[in-house]
């Protein structure tokens, strides 16, 4: 996705995720909570995500390709703070500029999750944990763009990396959030 000349992307998106409706999940109270980061990164004029595949030797998730995040600690903050800690724990990822949170979305293992979505220095460097990530690689926002591979699951293939189920859907309503805002920005 090209965000050349004067747009300022990161005002647009987070204009655009401060003023729409964002839909939340009703309380459940055997649904637990977690967060993810969905880190956006400018490299000359295109926005690429940020995406990790889980190690293979994880109990759960393994060899899935996801956004850091997880499951929300008595000592987070709040959703936004689940996220950053996730983050830093799994690729180091410091100092990353929070633009705002899409929908809320159940996933299959019945976690209620919040993305939070993040700008993030074109110089930063991944620092994967080896014991939670096998890899950490860019996948250009706009191909979320593009119509899934209508296959079960329902997903995306970027270079040699599978993106399906929840991490799709994310990836998906992020790229079309971001579309709309800059087609919409002055």
């Amino acid at each position: 996705m090209h965000v050349g000349g004067d747009l300022d992307w990161r005002a647009a998106l987070r204009d655009s995720l401060r003023v729409r409706p964002r839909v939340q999940l009703r309380a459940a109270p055997q649904r637990a909570t977690a967060a993810v980061l969905v880190p956006i990164v400018e490299h000359d004029g295109e926005l690429f995500l940020w995406l990790l595949k889980r190690s293979s030797q994880l109990r759960k998730h393994r060899g899935e390709v996801a956004f850091p995040g997880g499951k929300r600690d008595d000592d987070d903050a709040d959703l936004v703070a689940t996220a950053l800690r996730e983050a830093r724990e799994e690729v180091g990822l410091e100092g990353a500029e929070v633009l705002g949170t899409m929908d809320e979305l159940l996933t299959f293992t019945g976690f209620g999750v919040t993305p939070i979505v993040a700008s993030v220095a074109a110089t930063w460097q991944p620092v994967p944990n080896r014991a939670e990530v096998d890899a950490v690689f860019l996948a250009p926002l706009g191909r979320f763009l593009a119509r899934p591979a209508w296959s079960t699951p329902f997903g995306y293939v970027v270079d040699d990396h599978w993106v399906w189920g929840a991490t799709a859907k994310m990836a998906r309503q992020c790229a079309t959030l971001a579309h709309s805002a800059f087609s919409l920005a002055p």
